[in-house]
């Protein structure tokens, strides 16, 4: 009977034990948020001026059986001690330079590879959606010519917006809303290419195109399932081609797809994965015509701002046809 009363005393005493247990866990969880909340309001992002930077381009070991039918060019892994450099998250050709941006709103010019050193030509975007204080206001994740001639657009994913920069990108020129609701949070326009007079607009998404021209927006469905994306080129009138990638356990996984004008939209063509490391996550695509007929690709991969992780300029040849 002594023992039935000490357990009498236990439903007593144990809840003064947990009142302040309780206490105390919600006093944590409120400071980690006010912290969190504290520390989103800090300012992340430096704008910078017009600078050269020392890019260090030295060959990258990647196995040319493994992207056959395409035949790889070159591969190089590109460096800097400027921490502005990095976070590629597209490029373009303009006559014998690359023009990239980055995640964080640089533009970043520079010469294709000849030998170990060459010098780029590096500046923030100092005009572009709210305050450039801070880094998801100029998260800028797309790029192409403007199809009159009068500079750069650029898509900014989290404003889900384009903004139009004079060839220099010293000023903005023009900006415009996109208006779908799949260019949502961290799901917005990572591809823009040029056809005729418009600009075509791949949100990350990958399950449709928008058509920005004289008259407005329109948009065209992917007809097959289609994985995040993450930029987009013209290979032909009718034919465009796409990055895509998957984000698995480990990393990514990186795929080239090429889709062709048909009555629903564009549909699949071919799909070709792309034998690199799980770390490599490929941002940028351009195209140019190639040494023999077919295209040649160039592609450009995001270290997302660590130096541990490899920014890769690859030259891959596609074949005419394929």
């Amino acid at each position: 009977m002594p023992d039935s009363r000490a357990m009498k005393a236990e439903p007593v005493v144990q809840p003064r034990f947990r009142l302040p247990t309780l206490f105390l866990g919600g006093l944590i969880a409120a400071l980690v948020l006010f912290a969190h909340d504290h520390f989103m309001a800090l300012p992340d992002r430096v704008a910078s001026g017009p600078g050269e930077v020392t890019l260090r381009q030295s060959p990258a070991q990647l196995d040319p059986a493994g992207f056959r039918p395409l035949r790889l060019a070159g591969a190089w892994v590109l460096e800097s001690d400027d921490p502005r450099f990095g976070g590629i998250s597209a490029a373009a050709l303009d006559g014998p330079d690359f023009v990239a941006i980055t995640d964080h709103g640089v533009m970043i010019r520079f010469p294709r590879p000849a030998g170990a050193t060459v010098t780029a030509q590096i500046r923030g975007l100092a005009e572009g959606p709210a305050s450039g204080a801070f880094k998801k206001n100029r998260d800028s994740e797309a790029l192409a010519r403007d199809p009159l001639g009068r500079g750069w657009w650029v898509a900014f994913e989290h404003a889900n917006q384009l903004w139009l920069y004079d060839r220099q990108f010293a000023r903005a020129l023009a900006r415009v809303r996109i208006p779908r609701a799949e260019t949502r949070y961290n799901w917005g326009v990572e591809g823009l290419a040029v056809v005729g007079d418009s600009l075509l607009a791949l949100p990350e998404s990958g399950g449709l195109l928008l058509r920005f021209g004289p008259s407005g927006w329109s948009e065209a469905r992917l007809d097959f399932p289609a994985s995040r994306a993450s930029d987009l080129a013209v290979l032909s009138p009718s034919s465009l081609l796409m990055i895509e990638r998957e984000t698995r356990l480990l990393g990514f996984s990186n795929a080239l797809v090429r889709m062709d004008r048909c009555a629903s939209g564009y549909c699949l063509a071919w799909r070709k994965r792309l034998p690199l490391g799980v770390r490599d996550n490929v941002e940028a695509l351009a195209v140019e015509p190639g040494p023999s007929g077919g295209t040649r690709l160039w592609l450009m991969t995001d270290n997302n701002g660590q130096r541990r992780i490899r920014t890769l300029l690859i030259a891959l040849d596609l074949p005419a046809g394929l």
